[in-house]
This record gives structure tokens, C-alpha cells and sequence, in this order.
């Protein structure tokens, strides 16, 4: 051994021994401090970009929910969205026009203040077929009763939808007072022509395309020796030739 070298002290190798070992440490957390703000860098920018994702999807469902509530709220016909119990959740400008009531006083109401045809009891049973039969659409012709206490006559058009735990019924209305009129006027003039056909003394029969009578009257029987059939409303024709007809 070199004379000259002088032995380390115990404690000093100790102290050297520590402090390897604390560097060793101080590298081990520096890696890993390193490794950590990656992953974190990495992270934030995942959730950033998913927030970002997020916000563009709630940005177009609010532009679709905003354009659908125009199209509802612009629409010809009455809207309304109602709880199984029959009371209004929700109601469009036209259902207001056409009742006389304002929103709010419609929302506060239920289905039977409208139609006095329809108490809770109808209110329950046509919620249970709609839930018993999804996606059916039932359209009903009733009466509505307006503020001021008038009447008159609507086509309701009804369907269940879901929306979280909550199952609502979409209502659609449409006034059918002019409706009931044109056919009212319809029938009029359809009796008339049917008196005006059946009192005058000439046989008058009416053959579709298809060689099928689809009326005689009352001369044109006998005559003919067309047959009316009672349970169908149709006509038996006998064996003739037509051009005698001309005749």
C-alpha cells in the first residue's frame, strides 16, 4: 500500500454513501417529476379537446333546439307537450291564438280544462295504449273550449316519446271548424243532386270505366231491371246491350 494515501474516515465514506444515494434519489424524482408532467401535458390536452368536442356538440344542439323551437313556435298548428297526469309542460304560439289563453295560463292547466270530453280517467287510458304500442301516432277529432267559453272542433294527433326517466305525450292540433264545413256544404250539394236524380221522371244510371254501375235511380230499376243490393249499396246489372241505352 502507498504510505502517502491516507485512509477515508468511516464517517466520511458514510457521508459520500448518503449522498450517492440522494443523488441517485434526486435523479430518480427528477425522471419521474418529468415522466409525470408528460403525462399530465398529455392529459390536459386529451381533456382539453374533449371539452373542446363537447362544447361543439352542446354548440349544434343548442343551434337545433333553437331551430326546432322556431319551427314549433311558428307553426300552423298547436303544439303542446303533456305529462301522464294531463297537465301542460309546454305549449307553442298557435295553441295560445287558437284557446285564447296566454302561455302561462296554459301551463298551468291540464288537457281536461281544454276538452271537456277528456277527464283523468280517458287522459290515463290513452296513455297506457300509447305506452302499450311505441311509436304509434293516434289522431283523435274532438273539441276544444277556448277562454271564452266557445267550442269548437280539432284534430288531435297524439304520440308517446321518452325522454330520461320521464315518458311525455307530444300533441299536435289543428282547427277543423272549416273543414266540418266544406263537408257539410259537401253533403248538401251531393243530397241535392240525389233529389234532383231521383224526382225526375228519366231513368239515370252512372257507369264507372270498369263497366260497374255506381248509381241509378229510382226510374232507372224498374226499367232497367237493375237490382240494388241492400247490404252493399252496389247494383246488379241484367244481360243488355248497351247501345239500346242510346236509344
Amino acid at each position: 500500500l502507498d504510505p502517502r494515501r491516507r485512509p477515508i474516515p468511516a464517517d466520511m465514506r458514510a457521508a459520500l454513501w448518503v449522498s450517492g444515494v440522494v443523488a441517485l434519489l434526486l435523479v430518480a424524482m427528477m425522471c419521474w417529476s418529468w415522466s409525470l408532467r408528460r403525462q399530465v401535458r398529455s392529459r390536459t390536452e386529451a381533456l382539453e379537446q374533449e371539452l373542446a368536442r363537447r362544447r361543439e356538440i352542446e354548440r349544434r344542439l343548442r343551434g337545433s333546439e333553437a331551430r326546432f323551437r322556431l319551427v314549433i313556435e311558428h307553426a300552423g298548428d298547436g303544439f303542446y307537450v303533456i305529462e301522464p297526469g294531463g297537465r301542460m309542460l309546454e305549449v307553442n304560439a298557435q295553441a295560445c291564438r287558437a284557446t285564447g289563453y296566454s302561455r302561462d295560463e296554459l301551463l298551468g292547466m291540464t288537457v281536461s280544462d281544454l276538452n271537456p270530453h277528456w277527464g283523468p280517467d280517458g287522459i290515463a287510458q290513452l296513455h297506457r295504449e300509447l305506452a302499450a304500442a311505441p311509436g304509434m301516432v293516434r289522431t283523435i277529432e274532438t273539441e276544444h273550449q277556448r277562454k271564452d267559453g266557445s267550442r269548437f272542433p280539432v284534430e288531435v294527433r297524439v304520440a308517446l316519446f321518452e325522454t330520461g326517466d320521464r315518458q311525455l305525450v307530444i300533441a299536435t292540433t289543428r282547427d277543423i271548424t272549416e273543414r266540418r264545413a266544406a263537408d257539410r256544404a259537401l253533403r248538401a250539394e251531393r243530397d241535392l243532386l240525389n233529389g234532383i236524380l231521383e224526382t225526375t221522371v228519366m231513368a239515370v244510371v252512372v257507369i264507372d270505366a270498369h263497366g260497374k254501375i255506381t248509381y241509378a235511380n229510382r226510374h232507372a230499376e224498374p226499367l232497367l231491371g237493375i237490382t240494388r243490393l241492400p247490404d252493399s249499396g252496389g247494383y246488379v246489372l241484367p244481360e243488355l246491350d248497351l247501345a239500346d241505352l242510346d236509344g
